[in-house]
Protein backbone atom coordinates (compact mmCIF):
# COMPACT_ATOMS: atom_id res chain seq x y z
CA UNK A 1 0.00 0.00 0.00
CA UNK A 2 1.14 3.05 -0.96
CA UNK A 3 0.72 5.92 1.39
CA UNK A 4 -0.16 9.78 0.09
CA UNK A 5 1.42 12.25 1.29
CA UNK A 6 0.09 15.43 2.41
CA UNK A 7 0.71 18.56 0.07
CA UNK A 8 0.77 22.13 1.61
CA UNK A 9 -0.08 23.44 -2.29
CA UNK A 10 -2.82 21.25 -2.28
CA UNK A 11 -4.46 22.59 0.81
CA UNK A 12 -3.92 26.00 0.12
CA UNK A 13 -5.72 25.52 -3.60
CA UNK A 14 -8.51 23.49 -1.64
CA UNK A 15 -9.22 26.30 0.32
CA UNK A 16 -8.66 28.97 -2.35
CA UNK A 17 -11.28 27.19 -4.44
CA UNK A 18 -13.97 26.69 -0.96
CA UNK A 19 -13.61 30.76 -0.78
CA UNK A 20 -13.88 31.51 -4.25
CA UNK A 21 -17.27 29.77 -4.06
CA UNK A 22 -18.68 31.45 -0.65
CA UNK A 23 -17.95 34.23 -2.76
CA UNK A 24 -19.65 33.47 -5.30
CA UNK A 25 -22.82 32.65 -3.04
CA UNK A 26 -21.98 35.56 -1.31
CA UNK A 27 -22.71 37.16 -4.74
CA UNK A 28 -25.90 35.97 -5.60
CA UNK A 29 -27.26 35.98 -2.50
CA UNK A 30 -26.51 39.99 -2.43
CA UNK A 31 -27.69 39.94 -5.98
CA UNK A 32 -30.92 38.19 -5.23
CA UNK A 33 -31.41 40.74 -2.46
CA UNK A 34 -30.95 43.75 -4.26
CA UNK A 35 -33.29 42.13 -7.28
CA UNK A 36 -35.70 41.77 -4.35
CA UNK A 37 -35.42 45.18 -2.50
CA UNK A 38 -36.54 46.86 -6.11
CA UNK A 39 -39.56 44.36 -6.67
CA UNK A 40 -40.68 45.33 -3.35
CA UNK A 41 -39.98 48.98 -3.86
CA UNK A 42 -41.51 48.98 -7.45
CA UNK A 43 -44.65 47.50 -5.67
CA UNK A 44 -44.87 50.02 -3.39
CA UNK A 45 -44.62 52.87 -5.62
CA UNK A 46 -47.31 51.37 -8.10
CA UNK A 47 -49.19 50.99 -4.84
CA UNK A 48 -49.07 54.25 -3.47
CA UNK A 49 -49.90 55.24 -7.24
CA UNK A 50 -53.22 53.81 -7.43
CA UNK A 51 -53.97 54.90 -4.27
CA UNK A 52 -53.47 58.42 -4.95
CA UNK A 53 -55.44 58.60 -8.01
CA UNK A 54 -58.60 56.36 -5.68
CA UNK A 55 -57.70 59.48 -3.38
CA UNK A 56 -57.94 62.16 -5.98
CA UNK A 57 -61.26 60.69 -7.63
CA UNK A 58 -63.35 60.23 -4.15
CA UNK A 59 -61.93 63.92 -3.00
CA UNK A 60 -63.22 65.40 -6.67
CA UNK A 61 -66.56 63.13 -5.58
CA UNK A 62 -67.06 65.01 -2.59
CA UNK A 63 -66.24 68.38 -3.66
CA UNK A 64 -68.57 68.01 -6.40
CA UNK A 65 -71.47 66.62 -3.47
CA UNK A 66 -70.38 69.88 -1.23
CA UNK A 67 -71.24 72.11 -4.76
CA UNK A 68 -74.34 71.02 -5.42
CA UNK A 69 -75.13 71.11 -2.05
CA UNK A 70 -74.31 74.83 -2.24
CA UNK A 71 -76.31 75.86 -4.94
CA UNK A 72 -78.94 74.02 -3.36
CA UNK A 73 -79.08 75.63 -0.55
CA UNK A 74 -78.29 78.91 -2.88
CA UNK A 75 -82.37 78.63 -4.64
CA UNK A 76 -83.41 77.49 -1.44
CA UNK A 77 -82.50 80.70 0.02
CA UNK A 78 -83.57 82.22 -3.34
CA UNK A 79 -87.02 80.68 -3.57
CA UNK A 80 -87.69 81.64 0.08
CA UNK A 81 -86.56 84.90 -0.17
CA UNK A 82 -89.12 85.56 -3.48
CA UNK A 83 -91.89 83.75 -1.61
CA UNK A 84 -91.79 86.00 1.17
CA UNK A 85 -91.90 88.81 -1.34
CA UNK A 86 -95.05 87.41 -3.24
CA UNK A 87 -96.19 87.19 0.62
CA UNK A 88 -95.82 90.94 1.41
CA UNK A 89 -96.66 91.76 -1.95
CA UNK A 90 -100.48 89.86 -2.01
CA UNK A 91 -100.53 91.54 1.42
CA UNK A 92 -100.19 94.75 -0.35
CA UNK A 93 -102.87 93.80 -2.70
CA UNK A 94 -105.41 92.69 -0.29
CA UNK A 95 -104.71 95.84 1.81
CA UNK A 96 -105.45 98.06 -1.84
CA UNK A 97 -108.35 96.14 -2.80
Amino acid sequence: MSKETFKPSEAKSTAIAVLHDARSELRTAADSSIELAEKLTGGLFRFVRKLNARLDERSGAVLDGVERTLVSARKAREARREAQQAKQLAKKADKAA
